[in-house]
């Protein structure tokens, strides 16, 4: 969910494409060269991801809002005062006052790439995004940041069934990778409603392959942009040049077209019961 250049500071809504399909909120500032976003769930506990060119580096971390309060003095906890100072990657190096000295990492199917010095944030662009991170209330409407969606299609009708990934930009749309068969996720879930989720995934995605070989994958998928009003506009999927405009309603609101979403619904909010 990265993004090229957004307004100069904003606060908006993304969404994470999963069956749950929680919603962070998210406080962007623009910088020299980039930009730099705080992510929340609940407005206590804080990502931070710096964007260009439409990928997002990450800095090894996450913050409290205590720490996200420091930044406003200019300052962070001393590595002492925290009680963990590495993860599963390693020591953590976002623990300096310094945001420079913060290594700060992308990682995709070609390795990892470290953001170089001379393009990463400051102190200040640290002062300025905390000062709007600490005003997101999740009570709040925030238009979407992420307004851009690649729904897989059914393979008869070519008729969006399932939304995919979302993105900030075109650009992100263009570089992200996608399963085109849907995965529920079965951890905890009932025995019965297990068998009811299986059956459910096996239905979506016989609506999605179109191979007559059961080795490989034949599906289509197609690119939108929702706008605020829900009207939508498609994009071909080579040039990513407008081709086609839906009026509001047109797209699925949910996870799936009807009445996939319907029984999908149901059967999660009885998944653990």
């Amino acid at each position: 969910m990265a993004s090229s250049k957004l307004m100069e500071a904003s606060i908006r809504k993304i969404r994470l494409v999963n069956p749950t399909r929680p919603s962070v909120f998210e406080a962007y500032i623009q910088t020299e060269h980039g930009g730099i976003v705080a992510r929340t769930e609940d407005s206590q506990s804080f990502s931070i991801y710096y964007l260009l060119e439409g990928k997002e580096f990450y800095c090894g971390r996450r913050f409290t809002r205590k720490e996200i309060a420091q930044w406003l003095k200019g300052k962070l906890p001393h590595p002492d005062e925290r009680r963990q100072i590495y993860d599963e990657l390693g020591d953590i190096p976002a623990i300096a006052v310094n945001p420079q000295s913060w290594v700060w990492y992308f990682v995709s199917n070609r390795g990892e790439e470290r953001l170089k010095t001379e393009l990463k944030p400051t102190i200040s662009d640290l002062q300025k995004l905390a000062g709007l991170a600490l005003q997101i209330n999740p009570s709040n409407f925030y238009p979407l940041g992420d307004p851009y969606e690649i729904w897989v299609c059914d393979k008869d009708t070519e008729l969006p069934l399932f939304l995919t990934v979302t993105g900030n930009s075109l650009e992100e749309i263009d570089r992200q990778t996608f399963s085109p068969l849907w995965r529920f996720n079965f951890v905890d879930c009932t025995a019965s409603n297990e068998v009811a989720l299986r059956e459910l995934q096996k239905l979506i995605n016989s609506r999605v392959n179109a191979s007559d070989n059961f080795r490989t994958i034949k599906w289509t998928h197609r690119i939108f942009k929702r706008n605020l009003d829900d009207s939508v506009i498609e994009y071909s999927q080579d040039e990513l040049k407008p081709i086609a405009e839906y009026p509001p309603n047109w797209l699925p609101t949910g996870l799936m077209a009807e009445p996939f979403e319907t029984v999908r619904k149901h059967l999660e909010n009885n998944q653990y019961q």
